[in-house]
Protein backbone atom coordinates (compact mmCIF):
# COMPACT_ATOMS: atom_id res chain seq x y z
CA UNK A 1 0.00 0.00 0.00
CA UNK A 2 1.18 3.44 -0.77
CA UNK A 3 2.24 5.02 2.36
CA UNK A 4 1.15 8.53 1.39
CA UNK A 5 -2.15 7.49 1.13
CA UNK A 6 -2.77 4.78 4.57
CA UNK A 7 -5.07 6.34 7.17
CA UNK A 8 -3.93 6.95 10.41
CA UNK A 9 -4.83 3.37 11.90
CA UNK A 10 -3.21 1.65 8.59
CA UNK A 11 0.26 3.01 10.00
CA UNK A 12 -0.50 2.17 13.32
CA UNK A 13 -1.40 -1.34 11.74
CA UNK A 14 1.60 -1.86 9.60
CA UNK A 15 4.35 -0.29 12.40
CA UNK A 16 2.96 -3.17 14.87
CA UNK A 17 3.12 -5.86 12.78
CA UNK A 18 7.03 -5.00 11.98
CA UNK A 19 8.97 -7.18 13.71
CA UNK A 20 11.68 -5.24 15.41
CA UNK A 21 8.89 -4.13 17.85
CA UNK A 22 9.03 -7.67 18.75
CA UNK A 23 4.94 -8.07 19.93
CA UNK A 24 3.76 -11.32 20.60
CA UNK A 25 1.31 -10.76 17.39
CA UNK A 26 0.44 -14.83 17.38
CA UNK A 27 -0.91 -14.28 20.81
CA UNK A 28 -4.55 -12.71 20.96
CA UNK A 29 -5.30 -11.53 24.55
CA UNK A 30 -8.11 -9.75 25.89
CA UNK A 31 -8.42 -8.11 29.27
CA UNK A 32 -12.05 -8.31 29.91
CA UNK A 33 -13.90 -6.42 33.16
CA UNK A 34 -17.91 -7.59 32.51
CA UNK A 35 -18.89 -4.36 33.94
CA UNK A 36 -19.16 -0.64 32.40
CA UNK A 37 -15.95 1.49 33.11
CA UNK A 38 -14.76 4.40 31.81
CA UNK A 39 -11.58 3.95 29.08
CA UNK A 40 -9.86 6.18 31.28
CA UNK A 41 -10.09 3.78 34.56
CA UNK A 42 -9.43 0.59 32.39
CA UNK A 43 -6.42 2.64 31.29
CA UNK A 44 -5.54 3.17 34.53
CA UNK A 45 -5.68 -0.24 35.47
CA UNK A 46 -4.33 -2.16 32.66
CA UNK A 47 -1.50 0.48 33.48
CA UNK A 48 -0.67 -0.48 37.21
CA UNK A 49 -1.19 -4.44 35.80
CA UNK A 50 1.39 -3.47 33.32
CA UNK A 51 3.92 -2.58 36.37
CA UNK A 52 2.94 -5.84 38.76
CA UNK A 53 3.49 -8.15 36.17
CA UNK A 54 7.06 -6.35 35.28
CA UNK A 55 7.58 -6.14 39.60
CA UNK A 56 6.73 -9.74 39.79
CA UNK A 57 9.59 -10.52 37.77
CA UNK A 58 12.38 -7.76 37.92
CA UNK A 59 12.04 -6.71 40.91
CA UNK A 60 11.64 -2.61 41.64
CA UNK A 61 14.32 -1.94 38.72
CA UNK A 62 12.17 -2.70 36.28
CA UNK A 63 11.49 0.99 36.22
CA UNK A 64 14.99 1.92 35.12
CA UNK A 65 15.36 -1.00 32.76
CA UNK A 66 15.02 -0.12 28.93
CA UNK A 67 11.27 -1.36 27.66
CA UNK A 68 13.21 -3.62 24.99
CA UNK A 69 14.20 -5.67 28.18
CA UNK A 70 10.95 -6.02 29.99
CA UNK A 71 7.14 -7.18 29.59
CA UNK A 72 5.08 -3.65 26.95
CA UNK A 73 1.76 -4.14 26.27
CA UNK A 74 -0.06 -1.98 23.40
CA UNK A 75 -3.62 -1.92 24.61
CA UNK A 76 -6.50 -1.09 22.43
CA UNK A 77 -9.69 -0.38 24.41
CA UNK A 78 -13.12 -1.42 23.46
CA UNK A 79 -16.62 -1.12 24.68
CA UNK A 80 -19.08 -3.80 23.44
CA UNK A 81 -22.60 -4.28 25.13
CA UNK A 82 -21.94 -7.92 25.24
CA UNK A 83 -18.33 -7.69 27.23
CA UNK A 84 -18.70 -4.41 28.38
CA UNK A 85 -15.57 -2.27 28.59
CA UNK A 86 -12.30 -4.23 27.85
CA UNK A 87 -8.84 -4.30 26.06
CA UNK A 88 -7.11 -6.16 23.25
CA UNK A 89 -4.08 -6.46 23.96
CA UNK A 90 -0.45 -6.87 22.15
CA UNK A 91 1.58 -7.83 24.77
CA UNK A 92 6.42 -7.52 24.49
CA UNK A 93 7.15 -10.69 25.90
CA UNK A 94 11.43 -11.10 26.53
CA UNK A 95 12.75 -13.63 24.84
CA UNK A 96 13.68 -15.66 28.14
CA UNK A 97 10.57 -15.43 29.54
CA UNK A 98 8.00 -18.07 29.13
CA UNK A 99 4.86 -16.70 27.19
CA UNK A 100 2.18 -19.11 29.19
CA UNK A 101 3.48 -17.67 32.48
CA UNK A 102 3.56 -14.36 31.94
CA UNK A 103 -0.31 -14.74 30.71
CA UNK A 104 -0.51 -16.41 33.70
CA UNK A 105 0.66 -13.76 35.95
CA UNK A 106 -1.05 -10.97 34.22
CA UNK A 107 -4.23 -12.67 34.76
CA UNK A 108 -3.53 -12.87 38.87
CA UNK A 109 -2.38 -9.18 38.86
CA UNK A 110 -5.80 -8.20 36.36
CA UNK A 111 -7.92 -10.39 39.00
CA UNK A 112 -6.71 -8.37 41.79
CA UNK A 113 -7.27 -4.98 40.72
CA UNK A 114 -11.18 -5.53 40.45
CA UNK A 115 -12.98 -3.72 43.13
CA UNK A 116 -16.09 -6.07 43.63
CA UNK A 117 -16.13 -8.86 46.65
CA UNK A 118 -16.50 -11.48 43.33
CA UNK A 119 -13.90 -10.87 41.18
CA UNK A 120 -15.04 -10.97 37.54
CA UNK A 121 -11.73 -9.27 35.89
CA UNK A 122 -10.07 -11.75 33.26
CA UNK A 123 -7.60 -12.34 31.06
CA UNK A 124 -8.32 -14.03 28.52
CA UNK A 125 -5.55 -15.53 25.56
CA UNK A 126 -5.46 -17.42 23.09
CA UNK A 127 -2.73 -18.33 20.15
CA UNK A 128 -3.20 -17.45 16.77
CA UNK A 129 -1.47 -18.64 13.15
CA UNK A 130 -1.97 -15.07 11.48
CA UNK A 131 0.55 -12.29 13.14
CA UNK A 132 -1.14 -9.64 10.31
CA UNK A 133 -4.73 -11.13 11.63
CA UNK A 134 -4.67 -10.95 15.21
CA UNK A 135 -3.16 -7.07 14.63
CA UNK A 136 -5.92 -6.05 12.58
CA UNK A 137 -8.67 -7.79 14.94
CA UNK A 138 -7.42 -5.62 18.23
CA UNK A 139 -6.86 -2.16 16.17
CA UNK A 140 -10.74 -3.19 14.36
CA UNK A 141 -12.01 -0.20 15.94
CA UNK A 142 -9.64 2.58 15.82
CA UNK A 143 -10.13 5.49 14.03
CA UNK A 144 -8.38 7.73 12.65
CA UNK A 145 -8.95 10.54 15.60
CA UNK A 146 -8.84 8.17 18.37
CA UNK A 147 -8.52 9.34 21.51
CA UNK A 148 -5.62 9.10 23.94
CA UNK A 149 -7.53 6.45 26.56
CA UNK A 150 -8.34 4.38 23.71
CA UNK A 151 -5.06 3.09 22.39
CA UNK A 152 -1.37 3.29 23.48
CA UNK A 153 1.52 1.70 25.23
CA UNK A 154 2.20 0.58 28.58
Amino acid sequence: MNTETETIKQQIQRHMVNPIHLLRTDLIVVAETCTSISFNTLTKKLNIMNAMVNKEYFGKKFKVMPQENRIVMNYNNQYSPKQHTHSHLLVKIPKHLKWQDVLDTMDKCWKHLDDRKYKKFKIYFRKTSGKVDNVIYATRQLKDNYKDDEFGWL
